[in-house]
C-alpha cells in the first residue's frame, strides 16, 4: 500500500520571479535575457570592412543573401561557460585569470587582457564570415555533447576563430568536417554526401575563406582537388580564382594533366583575367617542361597575350594593346606594336621563346590559319587573331603556308607512291589473267605475253608455266 505525505508547497510564488512572464528554456543559453541569465561578461564584435571589395561582383549571389541577415554584434555570455569544462577556450581562460589577479600582472604582456577585465567586455575585431559563425561557436561552448553546427561556407571561419579563442575539440571538429568535405568533393562518387557540404565546386569556397583568413593548410587541401579536377573546372568558377589561386592549382595539375588541356584552361583563364595578369606568371604556367605542346585553338589567345608581355618589358600586368582591329586607332595601334616587337631581342626576351612556340602551334593548323581567318573576318575576331599585331600575324601566316606547303609535298609523295602501287597491282593482275587465258585455251603464255605487250615477263616465268601446260596436256 503506497502512503502519501503532505511536504508542503513550493515556498516561491511565480510574482517574487525575475520576469513574470518569462518562459523556462530547454536547456541554459547565452541566447537568454542577460538579466535573467545573470550575464558577467560582454562580447563586441567589430565587423571589418574592405572597401576595396566593394566592386567586386565574384560572389554576389551569397553577398545579396548575407545581407538580408543582419549581423549580430554584441553577445551577454557566462565565464563559466567560456573558460571552465571540457569545451572551455584557453583565450577567455586566460583573460579571466588576469581579471582576477589584475594587481599582479600589470605588465605589457597582459595590458590588452587587463584592459577587457576591467569592463568585462571583450571588443574582437572579426571578419564577416567569422562575426556570422559567432553563434555557431557559442551554441557549441555552451553544449557539453551536441556536435558543432557547421557548413562549407562557415567551416574555414569556425576554425579560425576555435584557434582563436583557443577551443581545440571545436578546431578538431571543424578539420574532420573540413576533410570529409573535401574528399566527398574530390570523390566521382555523390554516396559520400551525407554531411552538411555542399560538394560540386566547394574548393571555391575554401580558397576564397582560406584567403581571407591566411589559411594555407586550408588552401593547399583545395588546390589539391581542384588540381584533380582541373580539367572538369566550369569557367565561370575557374576565372573566380585569384592569380594566386590559379598558379597554385596550375602548379599542381601540370604534373598530371595534359598539356593541350593546360594550354586550354591558362587560355581561357588569361583571357577572363587580362588585366590582372602579371608576365612572370604567364612563362610560368607555360613553361615548356610541363606545357610541350599547345593547343592550336589557345596558341592564338596564347600568343596574344605573350606579345603584350614582350611589349611591357616583363613587369606590371598584361595591359590589353591591341584589343581589336575594328577600333579607329587600329592602325595606330599595330604599328607601335610592329615596331616594338621588332625593336626587341627576342634572344633576351623570354616572352620570345613562348611566342614561337605559339606561332608554330597556330599555324599548325593552317586550315584555320589561312582559310578562316583571311576569308571570315568575324571569326578572327572570335578567336583573336585579329587583335595581334600586323608583324605576329604575318608571321603565323607565312609559317601556315610553310605548313600548307610541306603538306601538299607531301601528299604529292604519297600519292606518287600509291599510284606506283597501284600500277603494280594492275600490272600483277593481268599477268595473272595471261595465265589463265593460256591455261584455258591451251595458247602459249610467253606468245600472249607477247600480244599483250608484257615485255618484262623473262622466259624464266614462263617456263614453268608452259612445262605445266604441257604437263597437263
Amino acid at each position: 500500500m503506497n502512503s502519501s505525505f503532505d511536504l508542503g508547497p513550493f515556498p516561491f510564488h511565480e510574482e517574487t520571479s525575475l520576469s513574470k512572464n518569462s518562459t523556462k528554456p530547454e536547456k541554459f543559453s547565452w541566447r537568454l535575457d542577460p538579466e535573467e541569465s545573470f550575464s558577467d561578461w560582454t562580447i563586441v564584435l567589430d565587423v571589418l570592412t574592405h572597401p576595396e571589395d566593394e566592386d567586386d561582383d565574384d560572389d554576389e549571389n551569397k553577398r545579396e543573401a548575407d545581407e538580408t541577415t543582419p549581423i549580430q554584434t554584441e553577445f551577454h555570455v557566462h565565464k563559466s561557460y567560456l573558460a571552465a569544462g571540457t569545451r572551455r577556450s584557453l583565450y577567455f581562460q586566460q583573460v579571466f585569470s588576469v581579471s582576477s589577479h589584475h594587481h599582479h600582472h600589470q605588465n605589457n604582456n597582459n595590458a590588452l587582457l587587463l584592459e577587457e577585465s576591467l569592463d568585462a567586455t571583450s571588443r574582437i575585431p572579426l571578419e564577416e564570415s567569422a562575426a556570422r559563425a559567432i553563434p555557431t561557436f557559442l551554441d557549441f561552448m555552451y553544449s557539453e555533447n551536441d556536435p558543432l553546427e557547421v557548413t562549407t561556407e562557415s567551416a574555414v571561419a569556425l576554425r579560425w576563430i576555435a584557434s582563436y579563442f583557443g577551443v581545440e575539440p571545436m578546431f578538431v571538429q571543424v578539420n574532420d568536417f573540413i576533410h570529409k568535405d573535401l574528399a566527398a568533393n574530390n570523390s566521382s562518387s555523390s554516396a559520400h554526401h551525407h554531411h552538411r557540404g555542399t560538394g560540386g565546386n566547394c574548393f571555391l569556397t575554401y580558397l576564397q575563406e582560406a584567403a581571407i583568413y591566411c589559411d594555407e593548410k586550408v588552401a593547399q587541401a583545395a588546390c589539391k582537388v581542384c588540381a584533380k579536377k582541373f580539367g572538369k573546372l566550369k569557367v565561370e568558377d575557374m576565372v573566380r580564382l585569384s592569380p594566386l589561386q590559379f598558379s597554385s592549382i596550375v602548379e599542381q595539375a601540370k604534373i598530371s594533366s595534359p598539356s593541350d588541356l593546360m594550354s586550354n584552361r591558362v587560355a581561357t583563364y588569361c583571357d577572363a583575367r587580362r588585366d590582372d595578369i602579371a608576365p612572370e606568371m604567364l612563362l610560368k604556367w607555360t613553361d615548356p617542361n610541363y606545357m610541350n605542346v599547345i593547343n592550336s585553338k589557345a596558341a592564338v589567345s596564347l600568343l596574344r597575350h605573350a606579345e603584350q608581355a614582350m611589349m611591357m618589358g616583363g613587369g606590371g600586368g598584361v595591359a590589353s594593346v591591341a584589343r581589336s582591329t575594328s577600333s579607329d586607332d587600329a592602325a595606330t595601334t599595330e604599328a607601335h606594336v610592329d615596331t616594338t616587337t621588332s625593336s626587341t631581342n627576342h634572344n633576351n626576351n623570354p616572352n620570345a621563346a613562348l611566342m614561337e612556340r605559339c606561332i608554330e602551334a597556330a599555324s599548325s593548323n593552317w586550315q584555320v590559319a589561312l582559310v578562316e581567318n583571311l576569308r571570315n573576318p568575324k571569326e578572327a575576331q572570335r578567336s583573336g587573331f585579329a587583335a595581334l599585331s600586323v608583324e605576329t600575324r604575318c608571321r603565323v601566316l607565312e609559317r601556315a603556308l610553310t605548313n600548307a606547303d610541306d603538306q601538299l609535298n607531301d601528299t604529292k609523295k604519297r600519292l606518287e607512291t600509291s599510284q606506283a602501287r597501284i600500277s603494280s597491282l594492275h600490272a600483277h593482275v593481268r599477268f595473272e589473267n595471261v595465265v589463265v587465258m593460256a591455261t584455258n585455251g591451251g595458247m602459249n603464255a610467253r606468245e600472249e605475253g607477247a600480244r599483250e605487250g608484257w615485255s618484262s615477263i623473262t622466259d624464266e616465268s614462263y617456263d614453268s608455266d608452259d612445262s605445266g601446260l604441257m604437263t597437263s596436256a
